[in-house]
């Protein structure tokens, strides 16, 4: 396997996310892996959880996905680029190499 890029936790302190060419996601309670997924336009750069758990985010340069974390429901697929990914109170905003910054808004639940 390629070496870990990143680790990101859920708030909760439920789940961990460790970022290769792939996102693996980690129960942190049962200590076994969930999921593997994998961006389906590319590889992922960026990872981050929402603050109450329930939602992940993950993308890379073809784009970006939303998904539930209960079932790993893909909810919301962008078709934007990104290199980081920030979470806030309703909104996420992602940024690129190129020093763009798009903010992405809607209820989730």
């Amino acid at each position: 396997g390629k070496a870990i890029l990143r680790i990101v936790f859920s708030n909760n302190g439920y789940h961990v996310a460790s970022l290769s060419d792939v996102l693996n996601v980690w129960d942190l309670k049962k200590q076994a892996k969930l999921i593997e997924l994998v961006h389906d336009k590319g590889g992922i750069d960026a990872a981050i959880f929402d603050s109450s758990g329930k939602y992940l985010a993950y993308g890379g340069g073809d784009g970006i996905t939303i998904c539930a974390v209960k079932g790993w429901t893909k909810l919301v697929e962008l078709e934007y680029a990104t290199s980081h990914l920030i979470w806030g109170k309703s909104v996420v905003s992602s940024s690129t190499k190129q020093r763009a910054v798009r903010f992405y808004g809607s209820k989730l639940e």
